[in-house]
Order: C-alpha cells, then structure tokens, then sequence
C-alpha cells in the first residue's frame, strides 16, 4: 500500500500546483477586470480552461487510487477522506507528507475560493454600470437628447438579484 500512498500524494502534489496557478491567474484577471483589458482577460480563462482540464484527468486518477487505498484498507471508498487516511496510516513514513500537501491543498483552494468570490463582485459590478450606462444612452435617444425628461418612468429594466 505505500505505492498506493506516494501515487496518490504525487497526484495531490500536482493538483495543489495546478491549483496555485490557477490563483495566481485569478489574481491577474482581479487586474484585468479592474483595467477592463477584454484581450487580457481572454488569455486569462483560456489558460484556466488548460488548468481545469488537467485537474479534471488529476481527479479522476485521484478517485480510483482512493478506490484502491479504500479497498487495500477495508474502508468504505465514498467517506474515505484526506484527513481519515491520514489517520490511517499515522506513523508511516508517508504520513506527514500526505498531512502537508492536504493543508496546503485546502489553504490554497480557500485562497482560490476567496479570490473568485471577488472576482465574481467586481464582474457583477462592471455589468451593473454597463446597464446603468446603457439606460442613460437610451433615455437621452428616446427624449430626444433631453436628459432627466424620462423621470416619470423607471431607470432600470433590469430585475435586481
């Protein structure tokens, strides 16, 4: 079972890389949404898509070795997790490293999940002004270049979420 063990620490390894660029690129298109660079951002969510594909074939071989380890434990492969396999194999030479890369991994994908959630906010904000903008722009060709003579009706068209 130690083979089982180092393959899956290695597969872990390689998704916490894939994760950590995949944060630093969250931060580039914090910028780029900021800058409003459209080209930018395009490279920016090819490259996430290279990333989450790669991490997709990570985790499909993540979920037959933990498959594999459940079996060689007797464990039910469904509950098995990071921190129960740990327990598992505590006092083995593999058990702080699989220890290490599981808090790294959830450190890094709490980073992750923090950064989206910005980025998510300044998205939603930017398509808010292009509304608010786009309303003004058709206000003032509909009054006849009059701003304000449309007070009597709604600003937005748009429902709020």
């Amino acid at each position: 079972m130690p083979g089982l063990i180092n393959e899956i620490i290695t597969n872990l390894k390689s998704q916490l890389e894939n994760y950590e660029y995949l944060l630093g690129l969250s931060l580039e298109q914090k910028d780029a949404v900021i800058q409003n660079d459209i080209a930018q951002l395009k490279k920016i969510v090819s490259l996430e898509n290279i990333i989450i594909n790669r991490n997709r074939k990570l985790e499909a071989a993540r979920v037959q070795l933990t498959s594999d380890i459940a079996s060689a434990l007797g464990a039910n492969k469904e509950t098995l997790t990071l921190a129960a396999l740990a327990e598992a194999i505590k006092g083995q030479a593999e058990h702080a490293e699989l220890v290490d890369v599981k808090d790294r991994l959830a450190a890094v994908l709490s980073d992750l999940e923090r950064e989206n959630s910005q980025n998510r906010a300044l998205v939603s904000t930017a398509l808010d002004y292009i509304v608010f903008s786009l309303n003004l722009m058709k206000d003032s060709i509909e009054n006849g270049g009059a701003p304000g003579a449309a007070a009597d009706r709604p600003f937005f068209d748009a429902k709020v979420h």
